[in-house]
């Protein structure tokens, strides 16, 4: 699949899926095996009101969506349900309140039925939480 095909099945994917759409999370870019997608700040994903933190299911779920499309991206993996078997997020931070969230992920290692995939979200500061 060439970068603009995944890029067009990789945005299809973002507005088809019940809870990457409610979030609105969309795609930033795809750079061959890459892929980056945002999750726009709305208040309705605050979890902490003293602070304006983004909740942390709501992190969870931009992450786990961005390392499940980033699988497809693999040439040998191709468009197909990746079910996601173990994901750990280690939280190195906290995004300033009223900040979108980003997140990036590439798929490192492909086997005949895993594909292992590694990523990072951040807001303006770098890196925040990684699996």
């Amino acid at each position: 699949m060439s970068s603009s095909e995944k890029s067009e099945l990789l945005s299809k994917m973002c507005h088809y899926i019940p809870h990457a759409r409610y979030q609105g999370i969309h795609l930033v870019s795809v750079n061959h095996e890459e892929v980056e997608l945002c999750l726009p700040y709305r208040d309705e994903l605050v979890g902490n009101p003293d602070n304006g933190a983004v909740h942390g299911g709501a992190l969870t779920v931009l992450l786990d969506h961005t390392l499940g499309i980033a699988s497809i991206t693999h040439d040998e993996v191709g468009a197909c349900i990746t079910p996601t078997l173990d994901l750990r997020i280690d939280h190195l931070g906290v995004v300033a309140s009223g900040r979108d969230i980003f997140a990036a992920a590439k798929t490192y290692r492909v086997t005949r039925r895993i594909a292992f995939v590694e990523g990072l979200a951040w807001g303006d500061r770098g890196p925040t939480a990684g699996p």
